[in-house]
C-alpha cells in the first residue's frame, strides 16, 4: 500500500512539474501562449531548467527536475545526460554513494552514451573519496582503455598515478 502511495505521489509531482515547465496554469492566457510560441518542446525545456538548477548550485531542485525528466521522457535523446547530471547533483552534495549508483545506472541503461567517459571518471573519483582505491582503479583503468582519446582520460591518468 505504501509503495502504491509513493508511486501516486511521484506521478502527481512529475505532472505538476511538467505543467509548471510548460507554463500552464488553471486559467489559460498569456502563459499558455508563451509556452506554445516557445520553439523548445516540454522535454527540452524541463531538461534546460534542470541543468540550470545544477549550474546555479540548487542541487535538490536539479535532482527533482532531472528525475521528472527521466520519468516522463525515458526514451528522449537527453535521458542519458539527465541521469548523468542527476549523479553530478548527488556528487556535488557530497552523497558519493548515491552518485556512484546513478553513474552506474547511466552506464547500464545507456551504454553508448556520450557521457560514459565522464561517468567512469566520476565513479573513480567517488570511490577514491569513499576510500575504495581498488574499485577506483578499476573504473579509471576502464576509462583509459575504452576511451583513450577522451578528454577525461588525462584526468584519469593523473589519479591512476597517485593510486599506484
Amino acid at each position: 500500500m505504501l509503495k502504491r502511495q509513493m508511486v501516486v505521489i511521484t506521478m502527481a509531482l512529475t505532472f505538476s512539474i511538467l505543467l509548471a515547465v510548460q507554463g500552464i496554469s488553471g486559467n489559460p492566457g498569456k502563459s499558455e501562449l508563451a509556452a506554445s510560441s516557445d520553439k523548445r518542446g516540454p522535454a527540452r525545456k524541463l531538461y534546460d531548467q534542470a541543468l540550470s538548477a545544477y549550474q546555479d548550485k540548487d542541487y535538490k531542485k536539479g535532482i527533482t527536475l532531472f528525475q521528472a525528466f527521466g520519468q516522463c521522457f525515458p526514451e528522449h535523446s537527453l535521458a542519458d545526460n539527465a541521469l548523468y547530471w542527476m549523479g553530478e547533483c548527488f556528487y556535488a552534495q557530497g552523497d558519493f554513494s548515491g552518485a556512484v549508483f546513478l553513474f552506474k545506472k547511466m552506464l547500464k541503461t545507456y551504454p553508448r552514451s556520450n557521457k560514459t567517459p565522464d561517468a567512469l571518471l566520476k565513479i573513480g573519483y567517488a570511490y577514491l573519496i569513499l576510500k575504495n582505491p581498488v574499485d577506483a582503479k578499476q573504473f579509471l583503468t576502464r576509462l583509459t582503455l575504452e576511451y583513450p582519446k577522451s578528454p577525461a582520460r588525462a584526468k584519469a591518468d593523473v589519479k591512476l598515478k597517485r593510486i599506484r
